[in-house]
């Protein structure tokens, strides 16, 4: 409605105005800030309500998380962007969908990206590659949400009980997690119309396919399976199986 396309535009102009800021200005505001969060950093609000508790436990995460990355980027604009975006904490098996256009950043810790098919990457900030804030701010959506509706569970398929299915509300992807349990002897796959690329996290694993193909797959290999090609796995491991449902 009219009220969340004002706040829309606010939120565009208050971020288009950080990232486009003279660097020294930049520079100099966040070392500001950086100086009073560390000689506030023992500073607490009074746990007097739920409320007030919650706002606690976020400024601490934003204080911390700016002299972190502080420390990492000194003078980059980007630290700025702990006020402007979420801050999630994934647990194993947690998986969260970003769709196109919106801004965001790996801080640490190792995770399975699955992405469509993009022309480009812009970057605006926290990085050593090339950086273009204006693109990167005339692109972004500027959608607001809670951190929570990012996330979406794993689903399980009877006919396939080692696998998790991350099936985001896009048609482009999927990926499944399959933990192929010790001693196993051709373990199927799905069957899936279209490519697809098995990542292997844990083997070595033996793969043998329709065609007759066998390989063995050791830790950090990927697979490239054709269309409509069966599959099965022997061993003890771990995999990720990226696809298209067509």
């Amino acid at each position: 409605g009219g009220l969340e396309e004002e706040q829309r535009e606010a939120l565009r102009k208050v971020f288009s105005g950080l990232m486009s800021c003279d660097k020294r200005k930049v520079e100099e505001q966040l070392n500001h800030l950086v100086e009073r969060t560390k000689s506030n950093s023992t500073a607490s609000l009074p746990p007097s309500s739920t409320s007030t508790l919650q706002q606690q436990h976020r400024h601490q995460q934003e204080s911390s998380l700016l002299l972190r990355l502080w420390g990492q980027f000194p003078g980059d604009v980007g630290c700025f962007c702990v006020f402007f975006l979420n801050y999630l904490q994934l647990q194993p098996g947690e998986a969260i969908y970003l769709a196109p256009n919106e801004p965001h950043a790996y801080l640490s810790g190792d995770v399975v990206e699955c992405m469509a098919c993009s022309d480009n990457v812009v970057r605006a900030g926290l990085t050593p590659k090339f950086i273009d804030r204006e693109t990167l701010c005339s692109m972004l959506t500027y959608s607001m949400k809670e951190a929570c509706q990012n996330k979406f569970p794993s689903k399980e398929l009877p006919a396939f009980p080692y696998m998790q299915i991350y099936d985001p509300p896009v048609p482009e992807f999927a990926v499944a997690r399959v933990a192929i349990p010790a001693g196993s002897k051709d373990l199927p796959l799905q069957t899936i119309g279209g490519p697809s690329i098995l990542l292997v996290i844990e083997g070595p694993l033996d793969i043998r396919t329709g065609d007759g193909t066998h390989m063995t797959a050791q830790k950090g290999a990927v697979v490239f399976v054709p269309a409509e090609r069966e599959v099965f796995l022997s061993g003890t491991g771990l995999l990720f199986h990226a696809y298209c449902c067509l």
